[in-house]
């Protein structure tokens, strides 16, 4: 059984889930628009969590957006009800620490969540329900988060109340995007939040009527393109 991190009052739960997923973990689809969607949906789960078969899976597909210059844009969504990415697979970690394994898996899933950082097209991280740890981390990479205004929505980074350090951006480029001081306090004291408040992290909310018409964002992207990193 793998094990994931639950949100419940102020601290961290582990639940499980199953070990083995029997099928692609990550979905990739391709609008007449030419902007991207990659929905995570991990086979016979209710959540989707980072161990390093969906980190090869995601470098692959980023190898795919990397290749086609046809793409204007990137959304990473989630099609799970109420779990956008729970984080890292702790089972896995408490089996890499005890290995020494566990510092090639940091770099190798640093790697990853920087070659999107490094696109060339804008993305966007389209929240509904958890984002703890790398799940929250994986939209730092973005350069737009919008979160849902659903309850289920909660984000954060709770590593660190169980001895661990948020090591996939989540201690650079959340200070970038609000600051040492802010970040420090949800790093070290908040192990989530409900929903976008009134952060500065340059969260946008939506409602979560027919989640799989992503539009407007898709709109949000093209406007912002030619405005964008070249």
């Amino acid at each position: 059984m793998l094990l994931r991190l639950a949100f419940g009052g102020n601290v961290p739960k582990l639940g499980v889930m199953p070990a083995v997923a029997t099928g692609p973990m990550i979905r990739r689809e391709i609008g007449d628009d030419h902007v991207c969607l990659l929905v995570f949906d991990r086979p016979e789960s209710g959540a989707n969590i980072f161990d390093a078969a969906t980190l090869d899976e995601l470098n692959e597909h980023l190898d795919s957006v990397e290749n086609d210059a046809s793409l204007r844009g990137l959304i990473i969504a989630s099609a799970k009800k109420s779990i956008f990415v729970a984080g890292a697979d702790l089972k896995t970690l408490l089996q890499q620490a005890q290995s020494g394994d566990m510092r090639a898996f940091i770099a190798h899933g640093q790697q990853v969540l920087n070659r999107l950082a490094g696109l060339k097209i804008p993305t966007v991280a389209a929240i509904h329900g958890a984002s703890a740890g790398g799940g929250y981390e994986v939209t730092l990479a973005c350069d737009y988060r919008i979160a849902s205004d659903d309850p289920a929505t909660r984000i954060g980074l709770p590593e660190t109340t169980l001895g661990l350090v948020p090591a996939w951006g989540g201690c650079t480029r959340l200070p970038r995007l609000i600051g040492v001081e802010k970040a420090a306090e949800v790093i070290a004291k908040t192990p989530h939040r409900n929903g976008p408040g009134k952060s500065s992290t340059r969260l946008y909310r939506f409602r979560q009527t027919n989640r799989c018409r992503w539009s407007w964002m898709r709109l949000s992207i093209l406007a912002n393109r030619n405005r964008h990193k070249t």
